[in-house]
């Protein structure tokens, strides 16, 4: 993806597209990674403060329509 954007693409019955980004709660940006699993649960790591933490914000926004 393009700028290291994590998102996941839901397409809906109307042809709708909705985007999910993950967000750092520290300074709000989407340049995030999946750290770490297994025990300790979901881990991400901020690239742009070096947050890391299970706590992230998921956005849905609108895509374009098909």
């Amino acid at each position: 993806m393009p700028l290291g954007l994590s998102a996941t693409f839901i397409v809906t019955v109307g042809l709708e597209i909705a985007v999910r980004i993950l967000e750092c709660p520290q300074c709000h940006g989407t340049d995030l990674y999946y750290e770490a699993g297994l025990i300790t649960g979901y881990k991400y790591h901020c690239k742009t403060c070096n947050y890391i933490g299970a706590f992230v914000i998921q956005r849905e926004v609108e895509g374009p329509d098909l």
